[in-house]
Order: structure tokens, then C-alpha cells, then sequence
């Protein structure tokens, strides 16, 4: 495979940022952040923003690139920002790539689609199989997870930070540019036929490894690529394995069932046996 892509650098717009009544132009790294704030001001006043966990969490990493700079080293308080200029400009940005014309939209795609072309395949064993995924995460805040970690900032992951997995005799793939003007190298290569990820890094927030993985899809043809009958080996034992438990619980109820009816039987054999019983014992009764 050849490795794989990274998002694009953060783009300034220069909106500013209100903070107690100060209007700010924030520099390029701080405005980053908090325009992935301001990217959530549609679920802004009931959800992740709204709690003190985030809140905290999020101007402990903010804060850390605003005393890098004169003029927002004093930005320290959530509840005096005001990110709605920015939200606004969002807002504004999306309604106008709504109406981009049909054509242009295409034309948008089928270049995105000519750029990652080279990424989106692997090769294994002789097999070329499409890949799912092929871009590493963009920076952003932690919205999901461990309630203790809502609003911390995950950075950017960079080349230097990725572990490939390729074949002894693969060549190694070049590292793209990411538009930063620095020749970036890839962290580490290694080869470990016993796994079906290709690329790994470790997140910096919870310290694990992320993966991307071979895909897991079944095929039909008749030549397949190992990860595909890696998957499709990996589904008929689960499959095997509910079929079993799905038996043991039929052969349960099977049972179950049978001891209520010879329950049953029994119980309606007794009935009628006493029953017969009594209308001997009557029969037998003497006269008066």
C-alpha cells in the first residue's frame, strides 16, 4: 500500500473572536481551535459545550497555545468567550457550498477521488483490495468516550507518528505533503503478516493504538484476498458458534416443553384413573 493521507492544514478566515466585549483576532493555531467550537454551536446549548467537564477541559488545552502569544495570553475564562462570529462565518460557508451547481460539485469530487486514488488500494498477496479507510484523523475535541476527556483537544497526527505494516520486499511508500514547506518521514515500518492494519499511531488522548484495517467485507470470486477470507473465516466461526448457542437453547426449550407435556399427561391420566376410580367405588356401593 502507500501509506496514507493526512487533512489538509487549517485554512485562517480571520473572523475574530469576542472576548468580554474585546474584539480579537486570534492568531493561526488559536483560531484553529476555536473555530472546532464554533463548529458546534447547532448543538452548542444542550449538549458537549454546555458542560463544565468540557468547558474546563477545553480552555486547559486552549490555553496552553494562547499564552504562546501576545495578546491572548489573557484569554482565560469559557464563559466570557463569545464564538458566534465565527459560527456565523461557518454557517455562512456551507450555505455557499450548498448551492454550488451540480456540475461543479462533480467536478470537486472526481478530483478528490483523483488525488486519494493512490491510497485507496492495497495489495495483498497478489490481490488488489480496495480499503475503506486511508486518512489518518484530523485534529479536533473529544466529544465521545470517557466523561473526564469531553472537550480535551486531539492534535494532529503527523507522518513521524505513523507506524506502516508492509512486506519484506514492499518498497516504502513516499510520504506525502502536507503543506507545511518541511519534509516529513514516516515513523517507523514493520512487517507482521499475523494483523490485517496497515497504518498505527497512538492516540494522544487515551494513549491506544488506532488502526486502520484491511477491509472485512465477504467476497464471492473465487480468488481472494487473504484479509477477505481472514473475515469471512472470522464471520463462520461466529456464525458457528450462535448457531450452537441457538441449538443449545432449541434443545432447552425442546426439553421444557416435553417435561410439560408428560406433565400434562401424566396429570390427565391420574384424573381420569380417579375418575374411573369413583365411579367403581359407586357402582360397587350397596344399595339402601
Amino acid at each position: 500500500h502507500n501509506g496514507v493521507t493526512s487533512p489538509p492544514l487549517y485554512e485562517p478566515h480571520r473572523v475574530p473572536l469576542t472576548y468580554d466585549g474585546e474584539v480579537i483576532v486570534l492568531p493561526r493555531d488559536c483560531e484553529e481551535v476555536a473555530t472546532m467550537l464554533a463548529a458546534l454551536m447547532p448543538i452548542y446549548p444542550g449538549d458537549h459545550a454546555s458542560k463544565e467537564t468540557f468547558q474546563v477541559n477545553f480552555m486547559r488545552d486552549w490555553r496552553r497555545l494562547l499564552k504562546q502569544h501576545r495578546g491572548t495570553e489573557h484569554i482565560k475564562t469559557f464563559s466570557k468567550c463569545n464564538f458566534q462570529q465565527i459560527a456565523d462565518y461557518l454557517s455562512e460557508m456551507a450555505d455557499i457550498k450548498r448551492s454550488y451547481p451540480a456540475d461543479m460539485k462533480r467536478v470537486e469530487k472526481a478530483e478528490k477521488e483523483r488525488l486519494e486514488e493512490r491510497y485507496a488500494f492495497a495489495e495483498v498477496d497478489g490481490c488488489r483490495e480496495k480499503l475503506s479507510n486511508f486518512c489518518v484523523e484530523p485534529p479536533g475535541l473529544v466529544l465521545d468516550g470517557r466523561s473526564d476527556r469531553l472537550g480535551c483537544l486531539k492534535g494532529r497526527i503527523y507522518p513521524e507518528d505513523i507506524t506502516l505494516n508492509l512486506s519484506n520486499d514492499a518498497r516504502t511508500p513516499r510520504v506525502p505533503d502536507i503543506g507545511d514547506g518541511k519534509k516529513h518521514k514516516w515513523g517507523e515500518r514493520v512487517h507482521t503478516n499475523t494483523v490485517t492494519w496497515t497504518c498505527r499511531w497512538m492516540d494522544p488522548i487515551s494513549g491506544r493504538d488506532r488502526c486502520l484495517w484491511l477491509p472485512a467485507t465477504a467476497a464471492r470470486p473465487r480468488v481472494a484476498g487473504p484479509s477477505i477470507q481472514y473475515a469471512a473465516e472470522k464471520r463462520y466461526k461466529e456464525w458457528e458458534k450462535a448457531q450452537k448457542a441457538l441449538d443449545r437453547a432449541k434443545n432447552k426449550e425442546q426439553k421444557r416443553l416435553d417435561r410439560a407435556e408428560d406433565l400434562a399427561f401424566d396429570r390427565a391420566a391420574q384424573a381420569e384413573a380417579k375418575a374411573a376410580r369413583r365411579a367403581e367405588a359407586a357402582t360397587r356401593a350397596p344399595k339402601p
